[in-house]
C-alpha cells in the first residue's frame, strides 16, 4: 500500500481585526493568527479572509472575551491566537 502524506505548514497571519457586537470597539482591536494546513492552503490565506469576533455575553471576571475565528478554508486549522482573550472598550 502506498500512502501519500502531504506537507504540512505553520503561518502566522496578523493584523486580523477583531469584530464585535454593534458598534463595540475592542482592546486590542487586532489580533494575530497561527495557522496550519498544507503549503498550499495556509501560502493563500491573508488577514482579510479572516473574521476574528467576541461575543459579549462571554465576559468573564477579568472583563475580557475569548476571540473566535472563522473564515478558514477547509484543510487549514487556527493553532494560536495572540491575544487568545481581548477587552470591550468602555
Amino acid at each position: 500500500t502506498l500512502m501519500v502524506v502531504e506537507d504540512r505548514a505553520e503561518r502566522l497571519i496578523s493584523g486580523v481585526e477583531v469584530r464585535a457586537d454593534g458598534d463595540a470597539q475592542t482592546t486590542p482591536s487586532r489580533v494575530s493568527v497561527t495557522v496550519e494546513g498544507t503549503p498550499s492552503i495556509v501560502d493563500g490565506i491573508d488577514a482579510a479572509d479572516l473574521v476574528a469576533s467576541v461575543d459579549a455575553a462571554d465576559v468573564d471576571e477579568t472583563g475580557t472575551m475569548p476571540v473566535r475565528i472563522t473564515g478558514l478554508p477547509e484543510g487549514a486549522v487556527v493553532l494560536v491566537v495572540e491575544p487568545e482573550r481581548v477587552s470591550l472598550v468602555p
